[in-house]
Parts: structure tokens; sequence; C-alpha cells
């Protein structure tokens, strides 16, 4: 038979064996719950950077939008100054106009000053003396 001193020597054992195994168990859950906590911050990390990532897909549309709107108003623009070009050769080809009707108007000032001239010459030789007879073709007073 076994002696008090073995039993309680036994028992003691037992105990510290109770012990380490309450002290693993514990070691055991916090390591779980530190796993658990490293989970849970890894899912918030990974929604965090799934947003960031929409958010990234967002500007990237505006940007784009931006880059389209940018586009068309560059087309907008060579369309106003190819406008602005016609609207310009226009405006030259009515000023040359302009110049060759002056210069008509002027040509024909000219005729018509040479003209009264003729005819006040005509005149004034006919007042000089009245019986005077012009001869020549298409003559005929």
């Amino acid at each position: 038979m076994a002696s008090n001193n073995q039993f309680e020597s036994i028992l003691n054992l037992l105990n510290d064996m109770n012990q380490q195994l309450e002290n693993l168990n514990t070691r055991l859950t916090n390591s779980e719950n530190r796993n658990t906590n490293i989970e849970t911050h890894l899912a918030n990390i990974d929604t965090r950077l799934t947003n960031s990532e929409n958010r990234n897909t967002n500007i990237e549309t505006h940007l784009a939008n931006i880059d389209t709107r940018l586009t068309n108003s560059e087309n907008r623009n060579t369309n106003i100054e190819t406008h602005l070009a016609n609207i310009d050769t226009r405006l030259t080809n009515l000023e040359s106009r302009m110049i060759n009707v002056e210069s008509r108007v002027s040509n024909n000032l000219q005729n018509q000053n040479l003209i009264n001239l003729g005819v006040e010459g005509v005149q004034n030789i006919l007042n000089d003396d009245p019986n005077i007879i012009l001869n020549g073709p298409g003559v005929g007073l």
C-alpha cells in the first residue's frame, strides 16, 4: 500500500499537471482570441482595400469623363476655328470685291469726267464760233 506521502506527492503532481493544463488552456484561448483579432483586422484591411479600389475606379471613371469632355471641347474649338477661318476667307473675298467695285466706280468717274470735258470742249468751240461745221464720222449737228 502506498503511504500518505506518496499519495500526497502524486496529488501534488496531479495538481501541478492540472495547473499546467489550465495554463495551456488559457494560453490556447488567448492565442485563439489573438487569431480572431488578427482575422478581424485582416477583414477590416480587406474591406478598406476594397473601398479604396472602388474609389480608384470611380476616380478613373471621372477622369475618363473629363477626358471625353475635354476632347469634345477641343473638337468644338476646332470647328469654331474652322468656321472663323471660313468667315475670314469670305470677308477677304468681300473686301477684294469691294476694292474691284471701288476701282470700277473710280474708272467710271474718270470716264465720266473725260466725257464731261469732251462735251464742254465741244460746247466751248461752238460758243466761240457758232458757224463752225464739224466733219467726220458720227458728227451730225
